[in-house]
Parts: C-alpha cells; sequence; structure tokens
C-alpha cells in the first residue's frame, strides 16, 4: 500500500482533502435532510389525525340514520353530514397547505444558512494565506 501511495505521488492523501472539501456539504445536506423528515412526520401525523376524526364521523353516519324518524330528519342528517364532511375537508387541506410550505420554507432556510457558513469556512484558508 505505502509503494503504490509513492508510486502516485501522494495521491493516498486526495480523499482526504476531499472530504475535507465535502465535509460542509455533506453537513449541510444531512441538516436539509433532518427538517424534511421532521416536516414529513408533521404532515403525516397531521393527516392521520384528520383521519382519524373523519373516520369517527363516517363511522356514526349510520347509526344516526337508523334512528331517524322520518324521511325529512334522514335528509336532515345527510345534508348536515356531507357539509360537515366538505368544511372539515377545505380545513384540513388548508392546514396541510400551510405546514407544507412551513416546513419547505424552514428546511431550504436550514440549507441555506450551512451553505454560506460552508462557504465562510472554505475561505477561511484562503483569507488567511493571503
Amino acid at each position: 500500500m505505502t509503494d503504490n501511495g509513492k508510486a502516485n505521488g501522494g495521491a493516498i492523501l486526495a480523499p482526504a482533502a476531499g472530504i475535507e472539501l465535502w465535509g460542509p456539504a455533506l453537513a449541510g445536506a444531512a441538516k436539509w435532510n433532518g427538517k424534511m423528515c421532521e416536516g414529513f412526520a408533521l404532515l403525516g401525523t397531521e393527516w392521520l389525525d384528520f383521519v382519524n376524526r373523519r373516520l369517527k364521523e363516517d363511522l356514526n353516519l349510520p347509526q344516526r340514520m337508523c334512528a331517524c324518524r322520518s324521511a325529512e330528519e334522514l335528509r336532515d342528517i345527510y345534508t348536515a353530514f356531507w357539509r360537515q364532511a366538505i368544511d372539515d375537508y377545505q380545513k384540513e387541506f388548508t392546514v396541510m397547505t400551510k405546514l407544507g410550505s412551513s416546513f419547505l420554507s424552514n428546511s431550504l432556510t436550514a440549507m441555506q444558512t450551512r451553505v454560506e457558513e460552508a462557504a465562510h469556512e472554505l475561505r477561511r484558508p484562503f483569507a488567511a494565506a493571503a
């Protein structure tokens, strides 16, 4: 291994230099990835909570319909159910849109901050040499 390093003019040191140069980029990617994972987890949790709430309403409908005493009461319960469902879905899509744009913005900000820090770190040796 030592002979090979001498034959290549010290090329064994190249990976270490590459890691040093790519280290800040990898750190930025890891920070961005962490923010993305947090955001997707938040979106998933919100969606599952919503589906759970809606499922309870959906499963309660047949029982409420069976308890009706007249066609008018049945119509009113069914209409109220669909109005509430539409309202719930509209509100949930609004919440999901806000959460999605917020976590995307946060992850991009984290990545941009890390890129700027990495650029500053890379300029330091050149500034010291000048």
